[in-house]
């Protein structure tokens, strides 16, 4: 008798965690539901001008690095001139 019945406690117990964890998962869907739906055309309208600086940003970055590309191609020649120039002076 008393097995039976604190297999019907564990039973009980069981279905009332179960209910609560449903619950619990059911709230916070409904929250992220309501906030997603409210919010998101905020952060949309209060980010979109920091989407547009940061497609200027990026243009800026891959001008810098193309120029950054040509000074080094012509500091590598100005090095190569400077040695030619050294091994042609001290033939001299």
């Amino acid at each position: 008798m008393q097995h039976e019945q604190s297999i019907e406690e564990m039973d009980s117990q069981e279905m009332f965690s179960k209910d609560s964890v449903r619950q619990i998962h059911e709230k916070r869907d409904t929250k992220t539901a309501i906030t997603s739906h409210f919010f998101s055309p905020m952060l949309d309208f209060f980010l979109s001008p920091f989407q547009f600086n940061l497609e200027e940003l990026e243009a800026g970055l891959s001008e810098i690095n193309a120029n950054n590309d040509k000074l080094q191609h012509f500091y590598n020649k100005l090095v190569e001139y400077k040695l030619l120039f050294d091994k042609c002076e001290w033939h001299l």
